[in-house]
């Protein structure tokens, strides 16, 4: 054996280890704090070691089988369709810390299948053909060089974006991380291209060992930032938990702690008093979808279609004792009235930390606040209401489901609603 095979062979070994560690990781960290995009990374870590695995037999065996041997043939494939999932669950984690929900299953599932039929014909593609090792060397791996150098710098770019005004350094070591390994990867794309030329080829590996072991640091680094972060001040947990023991209904508490300066800025969330806004009564002129920021005891609202007083004149009413409401005015109302709901907002940007995370009692939008999927309520509950929405306008028609009762409750809440309410439920959790 060579001296540039050993070489290239060690490290395609040690990229393979250095890739499990991480994904074994970023999978315990997922299990911890429920972020979707710690999964989707682990999912590509544990691709990327299946891929260098498949390129380290492939180079093992190089001198003593022919490139069309059924073993080489199916290490080529499993090493091309693990670096082309390597680089989508990439992108799906970027997108779900992005849009703070995840890609949906039928779409993930799509996108693989199409990323595997990519490799196994790029593992085809000039196999039998014996004076073919330029032409197989560019499809396999220039293409996937390519192919992951622009998932890697698109990552680089998202990720910078929605941190570059954030206190944390650890999203921004990603993204730095992130973008040198794409680079590196551009660079081994002219290399199988003919384009570039390099003395010492094999040793790339070992570029390739130190970008994993950064990024990993980097990582770290980053969830521990999210930890300290997460942890309440003294001071500030004994003034909420001081407000439940006054007798203030845990909603109303998540209301006020989801509105306050401290979360907005740590979270980067709604300001709690935009410009527009307005209180209790009767007002005209306020079409749009609104959200309110406390409860007193207990929220009434009403669209009008007139001022009469009548029961006639009310198109869509409702009564919130936990939570905040969220209420779409149609242009056409005469007015809209309300009473104890504290002061309206335009419901623009998340209201909780994260669309996996338990939620109290209110109304929610499901994909931008809560995520879809099966939630179950607080035990010990009486009288639990819930009901899933296709909209917010407070009309009968609106409600897809719903169901009153005493004790645990589970609801599977469908990527096409539009909101989910619940009353009197406690905490619900995410359970599948």
């Amino acid at each position: 054996m060579s001296e540039s095979n050993f070489l290239a062979m060690t490290g395609l070994a040690t990229q393979a280890l250095f890739a499990a560690l991480l994904a074994v990781l970023l999978g315990r960290f997922f299990r911890r704090h429920r972020r979707p995009y710690l999964r989707e990374w682990s999912r590509a870590w544990w691709a990327f070691s299946l891929a260098q695995l498949g390129a380290l037999y492939g180079l093992a065996q190089q001198a003593e089988l022919p490139a069309a041997h059924w073993s080489r043939l199916l290490s080529s494939s499993l090493s091309l369709v693990g670096a082309y999932w390597h680089a989508a669950w990439l992108l799906f984690g970027v997108y779900a810390i992005a849009s703070r929900r995840g890609v949906s299953r039928r779409g993930g599932r799509a996108i693989l299948a199409a990323l595997a039929l990519l490799g196994v014909v790029s593992a085809l593609l000039w196999a039998f053909a014996p004076g073919a090792a330029a032409e197989r060397m560019l499809v396999r791996v220039g293409v996937r060089s390519l192919v992951l150098a622009f998932a890697l710098l698109a990552a680089a770019v998202a990720l910078w974006r929605a941190y570059r005004a954030a206190p944390e350094t650890g999203p921004r070591f990603v993204a730095l991380a992130f973008g040198l390994w794409g680079l590196q990867q551009l660079l081994l794309f002219g290399l199988a291209a003919g384009l570039v030329r390099l003395a010492f080829v094999s040793a790339l590996g070992y570029l390739d060992v130190a970008l994993i072991a950064f990024l990993g640091l980097a990582t770290v680094v980053w969830l521990l930032e999210e930890e300290h972060h997460r942890l309440p001040d003294a001071s500030g947990k004994a003034y909420w938990v001081g407000k439940l023991q006054q007798g203030m209904s845990r909603g109303r508490v998540m209301v006020q702690f989801s509105e306050s300066n401290e979360y907005v800025n740590k979270t980067r969330t709604t300001p709690p008093r935009p410009a527009r806004s307005f209180g209790d009564g009767v007002h005209t002129g306020v079409a749009g979808t609104w959200r309110n920021t406390g409860n007193g005891a207990g929220c009434y609202w009403e669209r009008l279609s007139g001022f009469g007083g009548t029961l006639d004149d009310i198109i869509a009413n409702d009564f919130t004792y936990d939570g905040r409401s969220i209420v779409t005015v149609a242009p056409g109302d005469a007015g809209f009235g309300s009473s104890r709901c504290g002061t309206w907002v335009p419901d623009v940007g998340p209201i909780t930390l994260s669309p996996t995370e338990p939620f109290a009692g209110g109304t929610f939008r499901v994909g931008r606040d809560i995520s879809p999927g099966t939630w179950r309520s607080s035990p010990g509950t009486t009288g639990c209401y819930w009901e899933r929405r296709s909209g917010f306008g407070g009309e009968l028609d609106e409600i897809i489901a719903n169901d009153f009762a005493d004790g645990q409750l589970m609801v599977t809440i469908s990527p096409s609603d539009v909101g989910f309410t619940s009353n009197r439920c406690g905490f619900w959790t995410k359970v599948g």
